[in-house]
């Protein structure tokens, strides 16, 4: 299980905000609102990614990774988009059972990222 100190400490490296700042084209407000969004947005991607798995469904499962990953990539956090990817190949093979033990490490990789949206921007980042 992971730790309180161990979601912090990783925090810092979990999102790369220039890349945020990047693919929002410098828009504050779009940006505040997107780190809004992701701790809702990624509760329902990893419930519909468990039930996927429980289900078996593997089309299902592909879709809910692939949208997490992007959600994912928007903030420059390249581990929580890697273990989504993973998710999102797993959901392409013929059994979800890799994925069903893969699923800890894509939520905790989640938790890191929402940690660091917690924390907030650096200073001087707003323009």
């Amino acid at each position: 299980m992971t730790t309180e100190n161990e979601l912090h400490s990783d925090a810092v490296s979990s999102i790369d905000w220039e890349v945020a700042r990047t693919l929002t084209g410098g828009d504050d407000a779009l940006l505040d609102e997107l780190i809004a969004l992701f701790p809702a947005e990624s509760a329902k991607h990893l419930e519909a990614i468990r039930i996927a798995i429980e289900q078996g469904d593997g089309p299902s499962l592909t879709r809910a990774a692939h949208t997490l990953k992007s959600s994912a990539k928007i903030f420059g956090a390249t581990t929580l988009a890697a273990c989504a990817l993973e998710m999102e190949t797993l959901g392409q093979s013929t059994s979800t059972r890799e994925a069903e033990a893969r699923l800890a490490d894509l939520r905790t990789q989640t938790s890191r990222m929402i940690a660091a949206l917690h924390r907030g921007r650096p200073e001087g980042d707003r323009q």
